[in-house]
């Protein structure tokens, strides 16, 4: 009698990788893939909505060649956004990167702080965050308006000091952006400070010990073990970072694809969304091939 063939635990654990995702397959192909092939459509058409039914007519390129060519707003709101991108991903990732590296130290009430910095990640999705963005005063602190003590401040002053330590316009510029959305990026931090404090705690304390008898300071354990061993959870967190920052609401781009939307000019909407995607997708892939490149060379 054929004995039957086992499968490997490798095997079994991509059979299990594979019936945790199924969900994912079948509400895509049953609620998202239809909107995905209309809105497809819709960027070369010209739809009009009318009592019980959508009209659809073919205009070929017309709604690309109009946001690039006519529009005033798209293009300039689209770099403005991936210029912010520039600056809003690195701070995000160092920020809860170094969050997580404190949170992982042995301290009293290390729950209860671990806590509050996911808070806001319960938060932001919800009416709370409404009411917080709405609110003047919470406004004013989230975007840098206020200190410790309760006084107003005008991050002008911060500016003037720049200046006067001979710092360039860029440098300046850059600092203070950070400075007056320092609790704004805080706030977006909470998922990836997990993540870095999940993948901190899963390097192997052997790796320590044996840099520690060879004489290496906590600098270059940082660079030589810390660094490398997080290589993974730096890029999901980059990822994340990336998506999070270009499909927020509050998003110059995502706010004018929704203002459209409104107005139901539905083929302007799908081309600006669209467009959006690809760059969105493009700036995926060439982080991929660089994190892939530098991963092939280590």
């Amino acid at each position: 009698m054929k004995q039957k063939r086992r499968l490997s635990l490798a095997q079994r654990q991509a059979w299990a990788g594979r019936g945790f995702v199924l969900p994912f397959y079948f509400g895509f192909l049953f609620f998202f893939l239809t909107p995905v092939v209309q809105s497809i459509l819709f960027c070369f058409s010209e739809v009009k909505v009318e009592i019980g039914s959508i009209v659809r007519t073919d205009v070929g390129w017309e709604n690309f060649r109009y946001i690039f060519q006519e529009d005033p707003n798209y293009t300039t709101k689209l770099i403005s956004t991936l210029t912010q991108l520039l600056w809003q991903v690195p701070v995000i990732i160092v920020a809860s990167l170094f969050i997580a590296l404190i949170l992982k130290s042995d301290f009293r009430g290390r729950t209860v702080v671990r806590a509050i910095f996911f808070l806001p990640v319960v938060l932001a999705g919800g009416i709370v965050m409404s009411i917080v963005q709405q609110d003047t005063l919470s406004s004013q602190v989230m975007n840098g308006g206020m200190v410790a003590s309760g006084a107003m401040v005008d991050t002008n002053a911060l500016q003037d000091l720049l200046v006067n330590l001979g710092l360039g316009d860029d440098i300046t510029r850059i600092i203070n952006l950070i400075y007056s959305n320092l609790f704004n990026l805080l706030w977006k931090s909470g998922v990836q400070m997990i993540i870095f404090l999940a993948g901190v705690q899963s390097i192997p304390g052997s790796l320590y010990e044996a840099s520690a008898i060879e004489g290496a300071t906590a600098w270059e354990d940082f660079w030589k073990i810390t660094i490398p061993m997080l290589g993974p959870m730096i890029m999901l967190n980059i990822f994340y970072t990336i998506i999070e920052t270009l499909v927020d609401t509050q998003n110059v781009v995502m706010i004018k694809v929704l203002a459209e939307f409104d107005r139901v000019e539905l083929g302007l909407a799908s081309a600006m969304a669209w467009v959006y995607f690809l760059v969105i997708a493009a700036i995926l892939g060439i982080i991929a091939f660089l994190f892939r490149r530098v991963n092939v060379k280590s």
